[in-house]
């Protein structure tokens, strides 16, 4: 299977990045299978600052009866190295973290609904 994720700007990138990933992960929204998880595939990212061809592994789905403003989806982590994708880490992790990715699976409506809290 060949994933893929093609991103108008760097923006669009940033949100569907995972931050809390050692290695440089993304969400992709869509309907997933769960025998997909812990598979390596093919992945083809698109976007004006890389463009490049390597492997993922799917590390986590969510199905398709999440509850709104969550969306299904899978978390996959790039396996190979590109010094692309640590710059733009890099750049990321040096940035404003509230612009970065969702909270797991969140909507892209996040301005509407706050992070899960966690009890006191």
């Amino acid at each position: 299977m060949e994933l893929s994720l093609a991103c108008q700007n760097e923006l669009e990138l940033v949100h569907h990045w995972l931050p809390f990933a050692s290695r440089p992960a993304f969400f992709l929204p869509g309907l997933f299978d769960s025998g997909l998880v812990g598979g390596v595939h093919r992945f083809r990212l698109e976007s004006p600052q890389c463009q490049l061809m390597t492997q993922v592994r799917i590390f986590w789905f969510a199905p398709i009866g999440v509850m709104d403003p969550f969306v299904p989806g899978i978390g996959i982590s790039v396996i190979l190295d590109h010094p692309e994708l640590k710059a733009l880490a890099q750049r990321i992790s040096t940035g404003d973290l509230q612009l970065v990715g969702r909270s797991l699976l969140q909507s892209a409506s996040e301005d509407f609904y706050d992070r899960f809290a966690l009890p006191s």
